[in-house]
């Protein structure tokens, strides 16, 4: 265990494992995952709940069958739907129905519990210093 907390690329993973599963456990109640629930905030969070498909492969960085399943699932759930675009119906956009844009809203509270464990993890000094830190080794990998 002790050369896992000294080597980089477990101790990343376990601790976005840690948070997922966290998450995973506190979204069980609205029967959605964290992914799915990252899909519903993106949503949420966007201009009239709207957005393509494309922008949601871009955002998630995921391919177009990954997130055609996590649509797929949302939609069988009645939180998403999807439409055409008018002048282009091969564009497709997922926006969210009322019961996901009601879900978003405790989707929101979710994700902001998960960072006030963060917050009293870590003074806003190591945050700020851990996400250059991370984005740099993003940039340096991608």
């Amino acid at each position: 265990m002790e050369t896992q907390l000294n080597n980089l690329m477990p101790l990343i993973k376990m601790n976005v494992g840690k948070l997922e599963k966290d998450m995973n456990h506190d979204l069980m109640q609205y029967g959605i995952t964290c992914s799915q629930a990252r899909v519903i905030f993106v949503l949420y969070d966007s201009p009239n709940g709207i957005l393509s498909m494309k922008e949601l492969e871009k955002r998630f960085q995921v391919t177009q069958q990954t997130m055609l399943g996590i649509v797929k699932r949302l939609e069988n759930k009645n939180l998403v739907e999807r439409c055409s675009e008018p002048q282009d119906t091969r564009t497709k956009r997922i926006r969210l129905t009322a019961d996901g844009a009601a879900l978003g809203e405790n989707v929101c509270k979710s994700f902001c519990q998960t960072q006030v464990k963060i917050d009293q993890a870590l003074t806003e000094k190591e945050q700020d210093t851990l996400r250059v830190l991370l984005n740099k080794l993003y940039i340096s990998i991608a």
